[in-house]
């Protein structure tokens, strides 16, 4: 909360990005910006809908490129980063209670899902290439 009382609004970058399992390239030189409100990260499976959604949970570490939310840099703040983070599995029920996550002011919410559920506001749409490498 600023000095106005008002919540500033969250912001969530990831710059340059990439990420590879040793059999496969996933995210090469991704970036993207997410504000407040709810975001869908769309995609087949084995796109990497749920590696992404680890990597800025900061559950898992890209091997190069950068991660800020509200200012706090991943790299060189891990604990003021994930203190701002809630990471649910793509696997558990989340996507029951989108309608209640998109109410949410003031936070950065993303959600995997293969497509995008009916009626549900979105701030950030992210789809991701069905040949298993996103780069931007």
């Amino acid at each position: 909360m600023n000095m106005t009382g008002v919540l500033p609004e969250a912001l969530l970058q990831a710059e340059r990005l990439t990420f590879h399992f040793p059999h496969r390239a996933l995210f090469t030189g991704w970036s993207a910006q997410f504000g407040a409100g709810l975001s869908l990260v769309r995609g087949g499976d084995g796109d990497g809908k749920s590696t992404l959604l680890r990597l800025l949970a900061g559950a898992l570490v890209p091997q190069s490129g950068h991660l800020t939310l509200n200012g706090a840099d991943l790299a060189l703040h891990p604990l003021a980063y994930r203190a701002q983070v809630f990471w649910c599995d793509p696997a558990d029920y989340v996507l029951d209670r989108l309608d209640d996550c998109a109410g949410s002011t003031g936070r950065v919410v993303i959600v995997a899902h293969h497509a995008v559920p009916d009626g549900v506001p979105l701030a950030t749409l992210v789809d991701l290439p069905g040949d298993g490498t996103a780069s931007s």
